[in-house]
């Protein structure tokens, strides 16, 4: 089985992915593809190139490349959880690539507290308001609330920490 963790930049994604990680599950995170590509062209780990080498595999039917990257990552046998898929036409590759039951859980939160996270994430330089709005709609353009909007689960993460960690286990103790 396949579960995605889709969801908004910020949203807890990453953290619910780690959740299923610590408790034995195979995770894989689609954005290592991009960090795999952007190493390949020799190229430094920007926003600027993270975006430039995200567009390139949504662009050409180059989605189905970016898939077939992901698949060799998934272990036979278990539940393995993917985490970051942005569009329904990666969906659609996963399932024509794989014969595996798919299941989506979809992670939201309120806008304020999404840009909090990500600038003290601070994984790049520059994050503001300005910069969620227009990655959230560059990632709507892709598709990504089509794809929420098929998700199996739901959480809208204006929890605190430790409510959001024991939804994400209740949801992860039930595909088990």
């Amino acid at each position: 089985m396949i579960l995605l963790i889709v969801g908004t930049p910020g949203s807890g994604k990453t953290t619910a992915a780690r959740i299923a990680e610590s408790l034995g599950f195979r995770t894989i995170y689609a954005s290592d593809i991009i960090r795999e590509e952007i190493k390949s062209r020799d190229l430094p780990y920007t926003s600027e190139t993270d975006r430039m080498i995200s567009d390139w595999f949504h662009k050409n039917d180059r989605e189905r490349l970016f898939v077939e990257r992901l698949i060799p990552k998934l272990l036979p046998d278990t539940l393995n959880v993917i985490e970051g898929f942005r569009s329904p036409k990666q969906l659609k590759y996963l399932r024509e690539l794989t014969d595996q039951e798919i299941k989506i859980l979809s992670i939201d939160a309120p806008f304020e507290e999404r840009l909090k996270r990500l600038i003290k994430r601070h994984r790049f330089e520059n994050i503001d308001g300005k910069y969620l709005r227009e990655r959230d709609q560059r990632e709507f353009s892709l598709g990504l609330k089509e794809l929420m909007n098929k998700a199996d689960y739901r959480i809208h993460n204006d929890l605190s920490l430790a409510e959001f960690k024991e939804r994400v286990k209740e949801i992860l103790r039930g595909l088990k």
